[in-house]
């Protein structure tokens, strides 16, 4: 069966999955701050805002990946990758 969530308010950029967890990264603007964002995969709904995390902010996060425990980030205004061990995401 297919699922359709509908975030074309955050305008979103790209998914990464921890187990049943979902992340989704967004393009930002001043109406639309968030950069990152733990979403409902159910419902589209954003869980917890991961904008900034661990005293690092995001800007324009543009892909992520996950590997070994750990989200990786790319953030394309501040040209880094940024790896969040999961036991931080809570």
């Amino acid at each position: 069966a297919q699922r359709v969530i509908n975030l074309t308010s955050y305008s979103p950029y790209d998914i990464a999955f921890i187990g049943k967890r979902m992340f989704v990264s967004f393009a930002t603007d001043k109406n639309q701050p968030i950069a990152l964002a733990e979403v409902n995969p159910e419902t589209g709904t954003v869980i917890k805002d991961y904008t900034t995390v661990e005293g690092h902010t995001f800007s324009n996060v543009e892909k992520m990946s996950m590997a070994r425990q750990t989200l990786f980030i790319v953030d394309r205004n501040a040209h880094t990758v940024t790896g969040i061990p999961v036991e931080k995401l809570n």
